[in-house]
């Protein structure tokens, strides 16, 4: 019976990865994975920034805590004069950066109230970030992000499954890149590397957080693109204020 049920779940996968853009219902995901990806569209939220030549102005962010942090990937997003964020219900608000990683290639926001912004804005719904890491490698994730910009308001983010293959120490300093990344990755069997992914939850089958979708890292030899997560754990860190490596 469980195998029945997860290869429903592949087969609506495969149909999400091969339509590119649509986003899906929790019943479309399949029962074993409904909890899972109802849990993640209630604690993530859909950023719109500066945008420059190709490089897009859309994003994906992660809520963290009940004062309305949240976390997401780092970039040209970020630069402008205007953060907005759209939460889950609809609701725009607009952002700041508090602080950034440049070993994550990551950012973390705090939501500004609009009548005082010394007063938080109360984020009930939010991710516990784990001190250690749960996942494993062959465990099934949903990576559920605002992947091509295809929710702008109340509409439900996009999903994909996957499995984590491994779990691995990137250094794209020592390479060509333009995105510098240094530090441990879960790499996942599942299209994740996509404009406007980046700062999407990625959950296991009972939605607890164990990573977060990562900025697009693209080979300039072969073209082909990494789609990996940054661990929870490290994210753990990085809210915290604490060493990374």
């Amino acid at each position: 019976m469980l195998s029945k049920r997860i290869s429903t779940a592949i087969v609506c996968s495969v149909a999400i990865v091969l339509s590119g853009i649509a986003p899906v219902s929790a019943e479309e995901v399949g029962g074993i994975f409904a909890k899972a990806n109802e849990i993640a569209q209630a604690r993530c939220v859909k950023i719109f920034g500066a945008s420059i030549g190709r490089v897009e102005g859309y994003g994906t962010g992660i809520i963290v805590s009940n004062e309305g942090h949240i976390l997401t990937g780092g970039g040209v997003m970020l630069s402008g004069r205007r953060i907005m964020v759209v939460m889950p219900d609809g609701e725009r608000y607009q952002a700041k950066v508090v602080r950034r990683s440049q070993d994550l290639q990551a950012a973390l926001l705090q939501l500004i109230n609009p009548l005082d912004e010394k007063v938080p804005i109360e984020t009930p719904d939010f991710f516990e970030l784990p001190q250690e890491s749960t996942a494993d490698k062959g465990d099934w994730v949903l990576s559920v992000s605002n992947l091509f910009k295809v929710a702008d308001g109340r509409e439900q983010l996009s999903v994909n499954l996957g499995v984590i293959s491994l779990r691995t120490k990137l250094d794209t300093k020592r390479g060509t890149q333009d995105v510098p990344y240094n530090a441990e990755v879960l790499l996942v069997d599942a299209i994740t590397s996509n404009p406007g992914a980046a700062g999407g939850a990625v959950v296991d089958v009972d939605g607890n957080l164990v990573g977060m979708v990562g900025r697009v890292l693209e080979s300039r030899d072969t073209r082909t693109r990494l789609n990996y997560a940054i661990p929870a754990d490290l994210l753990f860190k990085f809210y915290n204020g604490q060493p990374i490596n």
